[in-house]
């Protein structure tokens, strides 16, 4: 059980949790029967511990961006129809990803940090939604490359 989320798992998580809201809204319509409105509080009920497990367990970093993301974004349904933009942050990160990429070639290569969710570069990563290059234990963007051999290459 890793104690960080990719960025998939994050965003299904903001939906949920966007979810767990909206049921807690439909509560109070009066389309309910007494069965459905018990259903639906089970619901809620599950959804608020599952959610607030799952915060507790991978810590600050995500937690914010989390949270964040629920303060400030609206989660609407798109119709199929419609064009979509792209959002200033999918912009953004496609700048900083290189950036943030050299960087990590010389902050966190070969890091054994194990409170590396108070990192600062970890959570630059997070919060650009920068994909993860460890599965193994550890931060999932600490690099390992010999600098001397692999140097001229990576920035080929």
């Amino acid at each position: 059980m890793r104690d960080w989320l990719k960025v998939e798992e994050r965003a299904h998580l903001i939906v949920l949790m966007a979810m767990e809201r909206k049921a807690e809204q439909f509560l109070n319509h009066t389309c309910l029967s007494k069965q459905d409105r018990y259903n639906l509080e089970k619901v809620v009920t599950w959804s608020k511990k599952f959610n607030e497990e799952l915060l507790n367990r991978v810590g600050g970093v995500e937690r914010r961006k989390i949270t964040n993301t629920l303060k400030i974004n609206k989660i609407s349904l798109e119709s199929k129809y419609a064009p979509s933009k792209p959002l200033i942050t999918e912009a953004a990160t496609e700048d900083l990803e290189p950036a943030i990429e050299e960087l990590r070639l010389f902050h966190c290569n070969g890091c054994k940090k194990s409170a590396y969710k108070d990192c600062a570069v970890y959570a630059i990563s997070v919060a650009c939604d920068i994909p993860e290059i460890n599965n193994g234990e550890g931060c999932p963007f600490k690099t390992t490359i010999d600098l001397d051999d692999d140097l001229e290459e990576w920035y080929e």
